[in-house]
């Protein structure tokens, strides 16, 4: 069984080495996320093992490629001098199977090693499809269906469909899916990513006025974003129904508007009546 560890420190992969070699599991070291990613892309591993050790590993592409390629899910450990229970929870989060604390126990890596790949193996195939929207994706058989139509994308425009239907709201950054798809950088990989991005986008009808639009974000990246055509409608219609309906022939007829000679008029008898010292019996009589 081949192993494929990520870290820059020596000393952590010596551990790993010495703890799997006894079991038969053949390691390889890497030292790049881009260069284990294009080597996922050309040969299959059993296990992977990331040194999360001062590494931030949200957002890592080889957890992006996992999710939206078609090959069978690698299982990930991550190793790390966690601190906390909540260094432990969010290494879970991110999408880790399982974890190991540095330093490393021989034995203790080399049985989460052992039930890692063997519960890999029997995992539940439903997280293979995905229902959003009216589109249905089927990762194994790599295509997409909308309705009763099926539409056909390329083993590159499905995984990068896969990665916004599986995460709709979210950003992504040029970077991260150059990463993901491609395992390249974002410059390298630039022209083809916009190219793969706007055939998708024509493919599955993501573009504005849809119902479920792909955007473009600031140049930056892009997100998918689902919107409820029916609802806003609905939303329409009820607020005309809740207006109030006003018959214009039952208004009361509008005030005129005064003249000058009615102002002038006023303000005399206003003035009268202020120096009648009978003022009371002149008003009220």
């Amino acid at each position: 069984m081949k192993i494929a560890v990520l870290t820059r420190n020596a000393r952590t992969y010596h551990a790993v080495e010495q703890s799997l070699v006894h079991d038969g599991l053949v390691c390889h070291r890497f030292t790049d996320d881009l260069q284990l990613v294009r080597e996922l892309r050309r040969d299959g591993f059993d296990l992977l093992i990331l040194d999360g050790d001062g590494t931030d590993l949200s957002g890592h592409p080889v957890f992006f490629w996992r999710d939206c390629h078609s090959h069978h899910r690698v299982p990930v450990i991550v190793t790390a001098s966690f601190a906390d229970r909540r260094g432990i929870s969010s290494a879970f989060e991110i999408g880790a199977d399982d974890v190991v604390s540095l330093p490393i126990q021989h034995h203790e890596l080399a049985v989460r090693a052992r039930i890692a790949i063997r519960r890999s193996s029997r995992l539940d195939t439903s997280s293979e499809r995905l229902e959003l929207a009216g589109y249905a994706l089927d990762k194994r058989a790599g295509e997409v269906t909308r309705g009763s139509e099926s539409i056909r994308l390329t083993s590159r425009e499905f995984a990068i469909a896969w990665l916004f239907f599986s995460k709709p709201g979210e950003f992504f950054s040029r970077k991260q899916l150059a990463a993901a798809i491609w395992g390249s950088s974002a410059e390298i990989a630039n022209r083809t990513l916009e190219q793969h991005i706007y055939k998708m986008r024509k493919k599955l009808s993501l573009a504005d006025g849809s119902s479920v639009q792909l955007r473009t974000v600031y140049s930056l990246g892009y997100k998918l974003e689902i919107h409820d055509v029916r609802a806003a409608s609905n939303t329409s219609v009820r607020a005309c129904a809740d207006s109030p309906v006003i018959n214009p022939d039952l208004q009361p007829a509008p005030t005129p508007a005064p003249t000058l000679s009615n102002v002038l008029a006023f303000d005399a008898q206003r003035v009268r009546l202020s120096a009648s010292p009978h003022r009371e019996e002149a008003v009220t009589g």
